[in-house]
């Protein structure tokens, strides 16, 4: 598998599986949004205290924040690629995921 291709279906499977759980999670949501970047407070140990998380529900039940949990990743041999003169080494992707 070319490096564009581990990618494209890396990326794909992400997308999928995260609409299908942004879809589940509105649905049991009156109020809520996906993909919330928040700020957090001065004691966090976060770099700059930003953080995003993957669905934020706020409605009649409180704020709860819910992280995605794949449930489906990629098992790919390793592999080179040379790019421009540089090669680059990708191994043990066990497990592959688009963050």
């Amino acid at each position: 598998m070319r490096a564009d291709e581990l990618f494209e279906t890396a990326r794909s499977l992400h997308i999928d599986q995260f609409s299908r759980f942004v879809e589940k999670s509105t649905a049991g949501c009156s109020r809520g949004s996906a993909e919330v970047k928040l700020i957090l407070s001065e004691n966090s140990t976060l770099h700059k205290r930003f953080c995003c998380v993957d669905f934020v529900c706020n409605d009649e039940n409180g704020r709860i924040v819910r992280e995605m949990i794949p449930d489906e990743m990629l098992n790919v041999e390793g592999f080179i690629i040379d790019w421009d003169g540089l090669g680059i080494v990708f191994e043990d992707l066990a497990g592959v995921m688009w963050s």
